[in-house]
């Protein structure tokens, strides 16, 4: 699949070549705090991406790098759970660091892919309870809590819920 381009960013698929990059993220403990455990293994975060290139083909998964428009990393997010014209999103990781206004943009650009090159209706995905900065802006958004358990919050956001919050979000996009 061909990368893609917004404002000042870039969101390519994950390689294998990635492996390293994505474990240092997922192994630092200031930015793994609300993802799921990894037992630091270089070998299995290799073997997880080789699986993920399959689910990639099936176009079932996307694992993206964000990149700067001079191809710096600065994270990763990933579409996923992708059937019924739905999809989750996740794997958000913003190393410290980088600019405020990358997590308004790619925000921008999972939802535009999610919704119109995969032409998903919704967007369904859990955020852990103790993530309040997260929850906050999801609802901001407009996304609506479907239950919560005791660590995590469910959520739905439409195409026509994302489409009515957009403008806001690129009009936040070019004030950070």
């Amino acid at each position: 699949m061909d990368p893609l381009v917004f404002k000042s960013l870039i969101l390519r698929c994950a390689e294998e070549a990635d492996a390293e990059y994505i474990l240092g993220l997922r192994l630092d403990p200031l930015l793994n705090r609300f993802l799921s455990k990894t037992d630091g293994s270089l070998e299995q975060q290799k073997k997880w991406l080789r699986d993920y290139k399959l689910r990639e083909a099936a176009r079932t998964e996307y694992y993206f790098i964000i990149q700067s428009l001079n191809y710096e990393p600065w994270g990763t997010v990933r579409v996923y759970d992708i059937c019924s014209g739905s999809f989750s999103w996740g794997s958000w990781i913003i190393p410290r660091g980088k600019p405020p206004s990358v997590a308004v943009e790619t925000t921008l650009m999972i939802y535009d892919f999610a919704f119109g090159v995969l032409d998903c209706a919704r967007a369904h995905f859990k955020v852990c309870r103790e993530n309040t900065n997260v929850i906050r802006f999801h609802r901001r958004l407009g996304a609506r809590s479907l239950l919560s358990d005791e660590t995590e919050e469910y959520f739905e956001l439409s195409r026509d819920e994302y489409q009515t919050a957009r403008p806001a979000l690129l009009r936040i996009l070019d004030q950070v």
